[in-house]
């Protein structure tokens, strides 16, 4: 146990040497190579219009793809995973990273159409459910159907909240702490999950420090897609176990929880595409109207922003771990009550202040 502890620990420095090595690289010859061709121009004056590029998210697949190889090459026998087959969770884990990874590089590189995004996002949830079934007889097309538009939900729930300076290098910081966390109290610093979540935190660690206010790099569709995909795989295990115990309370639980460990990325989702339905407007088409924009109407400062929505963030991970920790129904609940009234007043907020949060951006 403890020489598996050690050697996960040492993922968390390979990650940041790693991370440090490549973005020097890549910012400092990004014009000779294929790097060059992952530029985009920032979306409003707001935010400068110097182009800057949306390579974060390779160093993400790259670091997350070779902690699965390296867990995979521990042996079949140090597989610590009760769900599926072992070698086929982890192939299967591996081909929907791979395929959410393309799937954003392509709409860096040209925008898709939202559907045809949607519909290879569905597949990576289609893929982790296939991976966590010992045969093919076990299939239950509602709770497929649960997974798939689960994995979707979170990737699209990260990729949103890529829209301004550090905001999703922070959130996402956050909930790989709070999945660490987690590892560390149940004791499974030795799984799989340990294994790509340092490398993970180690990759973030460094990225957050080109990322913050003015950001040096962007993590764009292929770092969300990968983040979002890795968040939704570990997530949707846990739901796996909770539905599988079919208990109201439980399926309660791993609402709640799940809402708490992506607090921010679910808020923005749901009070952004509450007001654009509201107003009228295309749900799935980007836009200057999230909740990090309003705040900085609202709060004025960049950095008062970042930390507002770090709070928030802290706020649902604080209620995650209360919950794992306590364990209880007044838990439970009490963290479900003070998650959905913070939720509906910023969402009010919201829908409030659309209208004028719109025309200060078209103004500029």
């Amino acid at each position: 146990m403890n020489q598996n502890f050690n050697f996960t620990i040492i993922m968390l420095p390979a990650g940041i040497i790693f991370a440090t090595f490549f973005f020097i690289f890549s910012l400092k010859y990004q014009t000779k190579f294929i790097l060059a061709h992952f530029l985009k121009r920032e979306k409003s004056k707001k935010w400068g219009n110097k182009k800057k590029p949306v390579i974060g998210g390779i160093p993400m697949f790259l670091i997350s793809f070779t902690g699965l190889l390296i867990y995979a090459l521990n042996g079949e026998n140090h597989l610590n995973v009760n769900y599926g087959h072992g070698s086929r969770f982890i192939l299967l884990t591996i081909a929907g990273l791979i395929l959410a990874f393309l799937t954003g590089i392509v709409d860096d590189l040209k925008k898709q159409r939202p559907l045809a995004k949607f519909m290879m996002q569905c597949f990576c949830g289609l893929l982790i459910y296939i991976s966590l079934l010992n045969s093919i007889s076990e299939i239950d097309v509602i709770l497929l159907f649960v997974y798939v538009f689960f994995v979707a939900g979170i990737i699209n729930a990260i990729n949103m909240i890529d829209n301004f300076d550090g905001v999703c290098g922070i959130s996402s910081t956050i909930i790989i702490l709070g999945i660490i966390g987690q590892l560390l109290y149940e004791h499974g610093s030795n799984s799989i999950f340990a294994y790509v979540f340092f490398l993970l935190l180690g990759v973030m660690i460094v990225f957050l420090v080109l990322n913050l206010p003015p950001a040096r790099i962007f993590l764009g569709d292929s770092g969300t897609h990968v983040i979002g995909y890795l968040f939704a795989w570990y997530a949707g295990l846990k739901l796996w176990i909770f539905l599988k115990e079919a208990s109201i309370i439980r399926i309660f639980e791993v609402i709640t929880m799940t809402g708490a460990l992506f607090y921010y990325p679910l808020l923005d989702l749901v009070a952004t595409t509450t007001a654009r339905i509201f107003h009228r407007k295309k749900f799935y088409m980007g836009g200057i109207d999230h909740t990090s924009h309003l705040f900085v109407i609202q709060l004025k400062k960049p950095w008062k922003t970042l930390l507002t929505i770090t709070l928030i963030q802290f706020i649902g991970i604080e209620i995650y771990l209360g919950i794992i920790a306590i364990q209880s129904k007044v838990m439970i609940i009490s963290g479900f009550l003070v998650l959905t009234l913070l939720g509906a007043f910023l969402t009010i907020l919201h829908l409030k202040n659309y209208r004028h949060l719109n025309e200060v951006f078209n103004n500029l």
